[in-house]
């Protein structure tokens, strides 16, 4: 085999040398001098289009070019914002954040310098502890005097962003001590976020994402100017899948429930609000992004739990006019459409108290099941909203009840009910301030309800069954006392109601609301008409409904 000769062996070394000339050269160009171009081109964009409204400072970067962009890697960073700049408040989020290690990977520079655009492939952000700052909406366009011209960015692209295992905490200008705590393993994943710099309006409103997931636990609020603590324990969203669910809900009153009734100078309810599990599956999360409508396909309540407290002795706002139930949600100021609401293993103990009175009025409903469906208010879709529920009476009789509320009639509604066994005396604690009669004994066979509706009338049928009836009188100071003498003898004659054929004796009621109270009292003042008709002859109803 004939060697090479001398003139080959020099041409290869010449070009070795020389291409491993050209390699470290560029290394060099690329370590140093791109580097440094790609870098303060970089800051130029951001400076020119933010200003000094936002501000990164860092104690390390580290940066690096992969084959089709750059790479940087902050450490021990500070991100701040100039919250004195309102008319930049008005499209930018205010946020501060302190980090350990703020990645970006692939920085597009053909797209940086030819484009204006910074396009990322993902930045990612490892337990940062963010504050957001949440301005008051007056503030900001009081002082909206400045010209929007147009950002030297157009827009930031960003392939996929994470943000891992964070503390979170929202402060409102309003009153700097409210401050939303979103406490523990704040994460949040977006893919395909584009946000457009150079619309006007808020970038929130603006920005075009194609997922965003996040999670969070332990969210608190204490507003100082509300009756009311905040909490809920977990979140979890996910915008592809149209899903949200939150755990452990609680919306608790600050001070004693019953005192709370007496501070206003009109009648209003108290309440403490605990919920296990709320599932929301929505049918599109970008029209309730842009406030346009609210479109859902199911929510689900699990285990919601209703203390209520209000104070009958403290006057209603004559001057409020109350609506009914589905009227008021055609009133509402965006479009809704929800297809069905579930309500599974609820409860509800409301308590109306009365100076007058040493016990308040207890309504208690228990195991409480309910499904509510077509809550379309959009002209075209309107149909007849029926709300159906069952569960325990009083804590002693299974009861249902269900009402008919159509939407393109909402002056008119149709409901119907039934009541189970029970004993007579566990009423006792839902009329304990209506009257001073009390029911000492007997039993509940069945009572069976329909009526329609108006604005503000209630038309009724009562049906009821019982047997053995006896009641029982108190004085102010809640001493009992049987009834005597001739008004005892005349409810005697009637302390049965039914027959042995399991027939039932039916009356007719009627109940008029006042215009300033609201759809539950003409259900409600239209039943207890028709029980006290049921068990009390005429001349007793008189009487004791008087009180």
């Amino acid at each position: 085999m004939e060697k090479p000769s001398k003139t080959w062996l020099r041409i290869f070394k010449i070009t070795g040398i020389t291409v491993l000339t050209v390699v470290f050269l560029l290394s060099i160009f690329v370590s140093f001098f791109l580097k440094g171009i790609i870098n303060n081109r970089l800051k130029k964009e951001i400076n020119d289009t933010f200003g000094d409204f936002y501000t990164l400072s860092f104690e390390n970067s580290y940066t690096s070019l992969s084959w089709n962009g750059f790479n940087i890697e902050f450490e021990k960073v500070e991100f701040e914002t100039d919250t004195a700049n309102k008319f930049m408040m008005m499209r930018y989020p205010a946020v501060f954040f302190k980090t350990n290690s703020f990645k970006i990977d692939n920085i597009n520079i053909s797209n940086l310098f030819f484009d204006s655009v910074i396009d990322l492939k993902k930045v990612a952000i490892d337990k940062p502890e963010l504050l957001f700052f949440i301005p008051e909406k007056e503030n900001l366009t009081e002082n909206n005097s400045e010209e929007s011209g147009e950002n030297t960015i157009k827009n930031i692209q960003v392939a996929n962003f994470e943000l891992s295992d964070g503390n979170a905490s929202f402060v409102f200008n309003r009153n700097l001590a409210d401050t939303l705590y979103a406490g523990k393993n704040v994460n949040l994943k977006m893919e395909d976020l584009m946000i457009d710099l150079n619309s006007t309006e808020n970038i929130v409103k603006t920005s075009k994402v194609e997922q965003v997931a996040f999670s969070l636990n332990e969210i608190l609020l204490s507003p100082k100017d509300s009756d009311y603590d905040y909490r809920i324990g977990g979140i979890n969203f996910n915008y592809r899948d149209e899903l949200l669910q939150c755990f452990g809900v609680e919306i608790t009153a600050k001070r004693d429930p019953y005192k709370m009734t007496l501070e206003s100078p009109f009648r209003k309810t108290i309440f403490n609000i605990s919920l296990d599990t709320l599932n929301y599956q929505s049918g599109n999360f970008k029209e309730l992004k842009d406030l346009s409508s609210i479109k859902g396909s199911a929510l689900h309540l699990v285990n919601l739990n209703l203390d209520l407290v209000r104070n009958k002795s403290i006057p209603l706002d004559e001057t409020q006019y109350k609506e009914l139930f589905h009227k008021s949600l055609l009133n509402l100021s965006i479009p809704v459409e929800i297809d069905s609401v579930y309500l599974k293993n609820g409860s509800i103990d409301y308590k109306i108290h009365s100076d007058k009175e040493l016990q308040p009025g207890n309504l208690m409903l228990t195991q409480l099941n309910a499904t509510i469906v077509n809550l379309y208010t959009e002209k075209s879709k309107r149909d007849v909203v029926t709300a159906s529920f069952k569960g325990v009476f009083m804590e002693d009789a299974p009861f249902t009840f269900q009402a008919k509320l159509p939407l393109n009639d909402p002056n008119n509604h149709t409901y119907n009910g039934h009541i189970g066994a029970m004993k007579l005396t566990s009423l006792n604690p839902l009329i304990a301030n209506l009257t001073r009669v009390k029911l000492a004994e007997g039993r509940i066979n069945k009572l069976d309800f329909e009526g329609t509706g108006n604005q503000l009338k209630n038309w009724g049928i009562m049906r009821s069954d019982f047997e053995g009836l006896k009641l029982k009188v108190t004085d102010s100071q809640n001493n009992e006392r049987w009834l005597q003498s001739g008004l005892g003898n005349l409810i005697a004659r009637k302390n049965n109601r039914g027959s042995s054929d399991n027939s039932t004796d039916s009356v007719e009621y009627v109940f008029e609301r006042p215009p300033y109270k609201d759809h539950l009292t003409l259900y409600a003042g239209g039943l207890i008409e028709g029980f006290a008709l049921s068990i009390l002859p005429k001349s007793v109803y008189n009487l004791v409904m008087s009180q």
